[in-house]
């Protein structure tokens, strides 16, 4: 018998979130023991959604839980498309599309204004404000978790920059003075020998490593790695997060400024710092976006019944 996966897909400028329909009911007074409870009882759904050939590794993909914080409106398990990775322990693209689909799928009701949509994530509850017109949403802003540079002056095997604590560890790479050009290529290949590096000494690399150059006042051009050998198509919540905080820290980053972070393929995220009690809250303005919505199916007989990964050729 054919097994069938309902979908809704958006991007966020640039990224992808899928998101698997219905929410699921996983054991866990926390995200964190709820993500325990998912890397089994989701994997088989996890690999139809974001493998090869109905998705690839770079894809995130987001399944609903139940909320565990007051407030919450619910719970998200995010991942990403590479096998055996773990679920996110943030994502703010994938936050910014949640809200978003929360609002335009009728999962919560609000009348038209600025509405608040708070989402429990395993490093903990995150809250967006959406602009929403009572059928589409326009901007929402994101609030990351507390964050600080943890290192200004780390090094991983031939990369050096500052490690912020941004929930998953993120290493800032000034690329134009370490003399990586701005291109895709070129940065991936010193992210590969930085992983390589890695794995030769036993270090732990960082979870995202972002290389930027500046391209005005408060204004940056960059791209994001994750994993093996993934790349984000945004600027990265986390890292644009981890980036905001650092400019918070070093004082390119005032009370009430902005700066602008741009991929190398044009998409762009606005961010500022929200300073709470308990630290610096990078905060990011952007749009979702749906894309689609539909049905995957694996067919009886197919053979690629935990999908397919694509080795890295480049």
């Amino acid at each position: 018998m054919s097994r069938w996966l309902d979908i809704v897909d958006y991007h966020v400028a640039g990224e992808a979130l899928r998101m698997v329909l219905p929410r699921r009911v996983l054991a866990g007074a926390t995200l964190a023991e709820k993500a325990r409870a998912g890397a089994d009882a989701l994997a088989r759904d996890r690999a139809l959604a974001t493998q090869e050939p109905r998705g690839h590794r770079d894809l995130f993909a987001a399944f609903v839980t139940d909320p565990v914080s007051p407030g919450a409106a619910f719970g998200a398990l995010i991942c990403d498309g590479e096998a055996g990775s773990d679920w996110k322990a943030t994502c703010g693209h994938g936050s910014i599309a949640l809200a978003a689909a929360a609002l335009e799928l009728g999962w919560i009701a609000a009348p038209p204004g600025r509405v608040p949509v708070t989402i429990d994530l395993p490093a903990g509850p995150v809250t967006l404000w959406a602009d929403w017109d009572g059928q589409a949403c326009g901007e929402i802003l994101y609030r990351h978790l507390p964050s600080h540079v943890a290192d200004p002056a780390a090094r991983f095997g031939p990369l050096s920059g500052a490690l912020v604590a941004a929930g998953p560890l993120v290493l800032l790479v000034d690329a134009a003075a370490q003399g990586i050009p701005p291109k895709p290529r070129a940065a991936f290949h010193a992210y590969r020998a930085m992983r390589e590096a890695c794995a030769a000494t036993g270090q732990v690399p960082p979870d995202l490593v972002q290389f930027r150059w500046p391209s005005g006042s408060r204004a940056f051009r960059s791209i994001t790695f994750f994993g093996a050998a993934g790349y984000d198509r945004s600027p990265c919540g986390t890292a644009t997060s981890a980036l905001a905080a650092f400019c918070a820290e070093t004082g390119l980053l005032g009370p009430g400024d902005s700066l602008t972070n741009t991929t190398l393929f044009g998409t762009s995220f606005r961010a500022g710092v929200h300073r709470a009690p308990d630290g610096l809250c990078p905060e990011i303005a952007a749009r979702a976006f749906r894309t689609g919505e539909g049905r995957l199916c694996l067919s009886k007989g197919d053979p690629l019944t935990s999908g397919l990964t694509a080795p890295d050729i480049l």
